[in-house]
C-alpha cells in the first residue's frame, strides 16, 4: 500500500518537473526533460572546456522558440533548470517523508496516506513561471 501511494508522488514529481520553466532570460518555457537538460549541460562543459570562446554567442533553441544568447546567459538558464528539478525532487521527498511518518504510526491506516494526498498531492510545488 505505501509502494502505492509513493508511485503516486512519484508520477505528480515527473510531470511537474517535465512541464519546463520559464526562464528569466527568454521569453519562451525551456524544456526540462533529459534530453534538454543534456543538450544545454554540453555547451556549458563546452564553454568550460574553452571549445566554445568565452565571447561566443549560440543559437538556443527550445525546441519551437529561439534566441541568441552567451555563456552568462547559459549558464542562469542552466541554474534555473537544475534549480527548478531539484526543488521538484525535494517536494517527493517532503511527501515521502510525510507518508512514511503516517505508515510508522500504529494508530493510522491507508485511509490517512490517501488523505494527505488528497489535500497535499497538488500543492507544494516548485513555481515553472508559466502561466496558464
Amino acid at each position: 500500500i505505501i509502494e502505492y501511494f509513493k508511485n503516486k508522488v512519484a508520477e505528480k514529481r515527473w510531470l511537474t518537473e517535465i512541464t519546463g520553466v520559464k526562464v528569466d532570460e527568454l521569453s519562451f518555457v525551456v524544456p526540462t526533460t533529459a534530453e534538454s537538460i543534456a543538450k544545454i549541460n554540453s555547451v556549458v562543459m563546452c564553454y568550460s572546456a574553452g571549445t566554445l570562446a568565452e565571447e561566443a554567442v549560440i543559437d538556443f533553441n527550445s525546441g519551437t522558440n529561439t534566441a541568441k544568447i552567451n555563456k552568462t546567459q547559459l549558464i542562469s538558464i542552466y541554474q534555473q533548470l537544475t534549480d527548478y528539478i531539484q526543488a521538484c525532487y525535494s517536494r517527493q521527498a517532503e511527501l515521502y517523508e510525510e507518508i512514511d511518518e503516517i505508515a510508522t504510526d500504529e494508530d493510522t491506516d491507508a485511509c490517512d496516506i490517501a488523505e494527505l494526498l488528497s489535500t497535499e498531492l497538488e500543492t507544494g510545488w516548485p513555481d515553472n513561471g508559466i502561466t496558464a
